[in-house]
């Protein structure tokens, strides 16, 4: 830019922690870099104390600006007040962490030094003033190590943060929409662009861990919130991330989709049982139909309750280790309360997702931009179809799997027609050499038998579609499974799905013989 600056180094006000002046003051006063080359950048939500940002603007020069804002969340700020920013360097940090003396002469000459970096992130330094600001710091300083040193590309870190910005806003910026998640999602955009960013550990600052448990809650309740949104958008650069287990299986908090399984595992259970004589409580089909009836009836309820439950217990009682100074126990607790946390916040999410999806029962399937006579679904992208009944993707080998429970179903869009549907699957070393016997279901109608072909590795199955059926669900029910130490329920280990419209001038009655090639059909074959 024109300006001439070479650094606008941009300050939110929100979540300040009381330590909002003695930060501006490190910044405008305390740099061994040219003042005039630089200027500060402070985002005011509206209602901040008037005395405050008075004393705040005795302490800048000509060039520094405060800007206020109707909005109050530290992302939606700086975003905010970046697109107002002249520098030609963007370095965003946080109104309760403290700059070195050399912080800003050293970021230029690490740009310098770097010319093929877009930009670049600096090492936080803990300041901490009880046991839970000390276990935090002990928590968020190792995942930070790995996001700069290990990780791929998660390379931003908010705190102290150096940026082209040509290339901050090509990659989109801070997106508020996604809360304290934006930081992961806008170093996965600059990634997909091909912009490098680096890490430098001489550049520093020093972060303030308050050791205030409502602040850590809100923190962690935005950044998970933020995560569910962003996943919701089905953005490509979603399968950059880690798998979120509770998104993978969104679909079976639906109850008309616990129904449908419902109703496979009854036709099943009364397929199951022999004539004439009382079915066996110990009959594996009954605890699993209890499971699935009490998600039909319930939905995400009774997760949430237990959940907010954890949640309650493991916070008195880190309360308690607290004041007696436990600090293992209170580590213990804290983590229990994490983990309550994500499922209370993931679930919460997931239930408004789960409405909305019910108030429109002919909701398509992501799936749909790929309808056709044919397609295919890998497994490892759960997110290309909806379905119920699935754990996170696995490895094996070369191939990702993908367990299902021992019922499950997959919606597919399936165009009118007669259709070949071959579903694979790679199993453990078994003990014994014979295939599975899962039972097949079309829209939770059972597949008769002359049209499956059951092989070690795969299974094919015709199917007829009606003009009506669209998506079109092919589900399972079969014995549950155990593998080595994994205490899941799981089902059919699954690789892949396709399918293929057969040539309506071809002779296929429905109940035609079996399918006894063990060679896909062409139109099949992976």
């Amino acid at each position: 830019m024109s300006s001439g600056l070479r650094f606008s180094v941009i300050i939110p006000l929100e979540f300040h922690r009381g330590h909002a002046l003695p930060c501006l003051r490190a910044w405008a006063q305390g740099q061994q870099f040219p003042r005039d080359q630089f200027e500060i950048v402070v985002a005011s939500p509206v209602g901040h104390p008037r005395h405050e940002l008075d004393e705040i603007r005795s302490l800048l020069g000509p060039q520094d600006r405060v800007l206020e804002f109707d909005l109050h969340h530290d992302v939606d700020l700086v975003a905010k007040a970046a697109e107002s920013a002249r520098g030609e360097l963007l370095f965003f940090t946080e109104s309760h962490c403290r700059p070195e003396p050399g912080t800003l002469a050293r970021a230029d000459a690490v740009v310098r030094e770097h010319p093929e970096w877009a930009g670049f992130s600096g090492r936080s330094i803990p300041i901490t003033g009880n046991m839970l600001s000390e276990i935090e710091a002990d928590w968020y300083g190792p995942d930070i190590e790995f996001g700069m040193n290990e990780h791929p590309w998660r390379k931003v870190l908010d705190q102290c943060f150096v940026v082209d910005r040509s290339a901050y806003f090509r990659a989109g910026g801070f997106d508020p929409a996604f809360g304290h998640f934006a930081e992961w999602v806008i170093a996965a955009r600059l990634y997909a662009l091909g912009l490098k960013i680096g890490y430098e550990s001489t550049v520093r600052i020093h972060h303030l861990y308050v050791g205030d448990f409502h602040d850590w809650h809100v923190f962690t309740a935005d950044f998970l919130q933020g995560q569910m949104r962003y996943l919701a958008q089905d953005d490509p650069l979603t399968t950059m991330f880690d798998e979120v287990s509770e998104w993978s299986r969104r679909h079976m908090l639906r109850r008309s989709a616990a129904r449908r399984i419902c109703r496979m595992l009854l036709w099943d259970l009364r397929q199951s049982i022999e004539p004439g004589r009382l079915p066996s409580r110990e009959q594996w089909h009954w605890w699993l139909l209890k499971s699935w009836l009490v998600r039909a009836a319930a939905g995400d309820s009774i997760v949430l309750m237990r959940a907010q439950r954890q949640r309650l217990t493991s916070r008195v009682a880190l309360q308690v280790d607290l004041l007696t100074r436990n600090r293992a126990r209170a580590e213990m607790h804290l983590r229990r309360c994490a983990e309550a946390i994500i499922t209370v916040e993931r679930t919460r999410f997931l239930h408004r997702w789960a409405r909305d999806l019910e108030r429109d029962e002919t909701s398509r399937s992501p799936l749909d931009a790929a309808s056709g006579d044919c397609g295919r679904w890998e497994a490892r992208h759960l997110d290309r179809a909806h379905a119920v009944g699935f754990h996170p993707a696995s490895a094996a080998g070369a191939h990702a799997i993908r367990w299902s429970e021992p019922a499950a179903y997959v919606e597919l869009p399936l165009a009118a027609g007669r259709h070949m549907i071959r579903l694979s699957w790679l199993f453990p070393a078994r003990v014994d050499s014979e295939p599975p016997r899962p039972r097949f279901f079309f829209d939770e109608r059972p597949i008769r038998a002359e049209n499956v072909c059951i092989r070690p590795d795969f299974v094919e199955l015709r199917v007829d579609v009606p003009e009506s059926s669209s998506p079109a669900r092919l589900g399972w029910v079969c014995p549950a499974n155990r593998v080595d130490v994994d205490d899941r329920t799981l089902g059919l280990p699954i690789v892949s799905l396709s399918w293929a419209r057969e040539d309506p001038r071809a002779s296929h009655s429905t109940s035609g013989p079996r399918i006894e090639s063990s060679a896909p059909t062409a139109a099949l074959r992976s």
